[in-house]
């Protein structure tokens, strides 16, 4: 097994996980949603349009690979995560790393999914994507463990916060120190 697997335990973290991301799904929809369109509105259309084709109406995993027009969820969150890997992303991997195991894929397979895109784009990516998921599945872990909120836009911007602190810093006090994610492990 590796160490992606250990982190979180299935009973303990991710079904507590799961079933507040789930109850709050229409909430994590709308802030999805209404992100882009906040800092530039004429990007709504786009935005609605992809909403439209990817999360009002995603394909069945149960539908016949062989007919299904649409990807499922799990695929459209695989093939997201292996995009945002392959640019060296870093709030919106850690974003859809969340999102994917919400959605149901283990941390194994994202690992997985993770190398095939290192193959491609490089090891430097994978490295990245990997440190990035370890970070994720950790803060994830403490989130639960402290009995903070784990409805799905509250840890959509609070993953946000936490993975920009170091950015957000007065300008003055560069160097000083943010609480970023990476200090996570410590």
């Amino acid at each position: 097994m590796s160490a992606v697997n250990e982190i979180l335990d299935f009973k303990r973290h991710l079904v507590p996980l799961r079933g507040a991301y789930n109850a709050s799904r229409s909430g994590m929809t709308r802030m999805l949603q209404s992100k882009l369109p906040a800092a530039y509105d004429p990007s709504r259309a786009y935005v609605d349009a992809a909403m439209s084709v990817f999360y009002d109406d995603p394909g069945s995993e149960d539908e016949n690979a062989a007919t299904r027009e649409k990807l499922s969820v799990k695929d459209r969150e695989r093939c997201i995560i292996a995009m945002l890997a392959s640019r060296g992303a870093d709030y919106n991997l850690a974003l859809h790393l969340y999102m994917g195991l919400m959605e149901g894929i283990s941390p194994g397979e994202i690992a997985n999914v993770l190398l095939l895109a290192g193959v491609y784009t490089g090891v430097d990516n994978f490295a990245e994507g990997i440190s990035v998921e370890i970070d994720v599945l950790m803060w994830l872990k403490n989130r639960v463990e402290k009995g903070e909120p784990l409805d799905g836009p509250t840890v959509a911007e609070d993953l946000r916060r936490e993975r920009f602190s170091r950015v957000d810093l007065d300008p003055r006090q560069a160097g000083g120190g943010g609480a970023g994610m990476r200090n996570v492990r410590q």
